[in-house]
């Protein structure tokens, strides 16, 4: 009642190489006073090298921040997501500009992820390819995401056995048109960008 600023948690959150986030309404903010994107905000953080901004790209929520736990969604763009979290922000209808060619569940895939546990990680479970074993979070290997299956595999992996058949499932895909790179780069994420589907026209 005295006009005072209300403080919220996202505007008295403090991160590695940044003071505090920018207040409600800012760029990082959506209309709920929470963080628009924490990726976003990593991504700035010139702390980070590019090997540990894939690494938490990899094992973090693009939405939420949080690890990622099952279940987990991939969009056309390569991001990872908790489902949860995901679902929650279409409802609140607080989905970031960056993502908007996701609009419904239909626009991301299911990820199926093969895990193991992480020895002197205290237990944290770590993502690593169901054919090669190699981990796919530490950032050294790159990962894809099979869109017909929803398969996390090793990028090498499917480049050296020249695979057409998921290694999971054994649905047949096409290189070519069904293959997301993961936490892409600047350059696959403009092709990635490139191949998303035109919006539909709004029925009148």
């Amino acid at each position: 009642g005295d006009g005072g600023q209300v403080i919220d948690r996202a505007t008295m959150v403090k991160t590695r190489g940044w003071g505090l986030t920018k207040e409600s309404g800012g760029r990082y903010n959506n209309s709920l006073g929470e963080m628009n994107s924490y990726m976003q905000m990593t991504f700035e953080d010139r702390g980070l090298s590019a090997l540990e901004r894939h690494r938490v790209r990899m094992t973090s929520c693009w939405l939420s921040q949080e690890a990622l736990r099952d279940p987990v969604v991939a969009c056309r763009l390569g991001n990872l997501y908790n489902k949860e979290a995901l679902i929650g922000a279409l409802l609140n209808k607080s989905v970031p500009e960056d993502i908007c060619h996701v609009r419904a569940l239909k626009d991301v895939k299911q990820c199926s992820i093969t895990w193991k546990e992480a020895e002197n990680e205290e237990g944290r479970r770590r993502m690593v390819c169901p054919v090669s074993r190699e981990d796919l979070d530490a950032g050294s290997s790159r990962a894809v995401v099979i869109w017909t299956s929803g398969a996390v595999v090793s990028s090498k992996s499917l480049k050296e056995l020249k695979m057409k058949e998921c290694p999971v499932t054994g649905r047949a895909f096409d290189p070519e048109k069904d293959v997301v790179p993961l936490a892409p780069d600047a350059e696959e994420l403009a092709r990635l960008r490139e191949r998303l589907p035109a919006p539909a026209a709004k029925k009148r």
